[in-house]
């Protein structure tokens, strides 16, 4: 199920990878706090518009670095081959396949949490697994 999900979810990245769509903001954002850092360094701004300045700005590029961060970590993930790794979950970690460490990896990135539905009382339900008892919650970022 979670390969499954995880295949569905590189079927939509590879559709829209592309450049990260931020980036001519944020060399203006740089470009203006290099302007007004060389301007204060110049006394050509005062000490309390730089500052106020600078944190605005500062917050907006850090904003800004982590949204380009992000894309570039799915499209990361995108370029990953799913059949690789379905293959490698399916062989002995001494084999090349994944270890315990790397399928739960994959599966944090694929799942935010999974709701365990109570059984029911009595008719010897708690003996028997039912999986429709389990209600997993995808990741969407």
């Amino acid at each position: 199920m979670v390969l499954a999900k995880l295949e569905e979810r590189e079927a939509v990245a590879v559709d829209s990878d592309g450049p990260w769509p931020g980036e001519a903001e944020l060399a203006r954002i740089e470009g203006k706090l290099a302007t007004l850092r060389a301007q204060w360094q110049q006394d050509q701004v005062s000490d309390d518009f730089f500052f106020n300045t600078v944190r605005l700005l500062e917050a907006r590029q850090s904003n800004l670095r982590n949204q380009r961060s992000r894309h570039e970590a799915a499209t990361q993930r995108a370029i990953t081959d799913m059949a690789d790794i379905r293959q490698r979950w399916m062989t002995p970690p001494n084999a090349g396949g994944l270890d315990i460490s790397q399928k739960r990896t994959v599966i944090r990135e694929a799942l935010h949490a999974v709701i365990v539905i109570p059984a029911g009382k009595g008719n010897g339900s708690r003996g028997t697994f039912n999986p429709d008892l389990l209600k997993p919650v995808w990741r969407h970022d």
